[in-house]
């Protein structure tokens, strides 16, 4: 239970390790079967499945990774001895999945990902993508820009509309 690989986990990208991290919320085992499985908690009111949370319905375009990632977190998943509790051979088994919790207590449940091999493949591709473009340096950031328009990292930031509401008080001497 929330097990957070410290101080990552490295995700090779042409060549060059990028710290991955993160905080996997369980890791269950059924060894009944011996099958592994990775679940983030989610609270929400609906209770959206891993599909719709992490990919655009029409296009199927990955818009999250976080599921598909856990997959890479496993080897810095370890016991007191240091041995990865998910053993190395099931690694790319583990199914993925949330732990639904949503408002409606009659839905509370597993949610499992139904993604192949295939579309965990186009998942890895677009955390690799995301790192060239990061690596890339796309975003110039000038602290005297006002215009959420002009920078990038505005959204990060909580410089949206609140410029804009200030320079509207100004005008209005407020």
């Amino acid at each position: 239970v929330e097990n957070q690989p410290e101080p990552g986990v490295p995700f090779f990208v042409d060549g060059r390790p990028v710290q991955l991290r993160g905080k996997i919320d369980r890791i269950d085992h059924n060894p009944a079967t011996g099958q592994w499985a990775i679940f983030d908690y989610k609270t929400s009111d609906t209770g959206n499945s891993p599909e719709r949370t992490h990919r655009k319905s029409r296009t199927k375009e990955w818009v999250d990774l976080q599921l598909p990632l856990y997959r890479f977190l496993l080897p810095g998943v370890t016991d007191e001895d240091g041995a990865p509790v998910v053993p190395e051979e099931a690694w790319e088994d583990v199914i993925l999945g949330y732990i639904l919790l949503p408002r409606e207590l009659r839905e509370v449940g597993a949610s499992f990902a139904d993604w192949t091999e295939d579309e965990l493949e186009e998942a890895r591709q677009t955390a690799e993508r995301v790192v060239r473009e990061l690596r890339a340096n796309p975003f110039h950031y000038d602290p005297e820009t006002r215009s959420y328009r002009d920078d990038p990292f505005d959204p990060l930031l909580g410089r949206l509309e609140l410029p804009r509401a200030k320079e509207v008080d100004e005008e209005v001497g407020a």
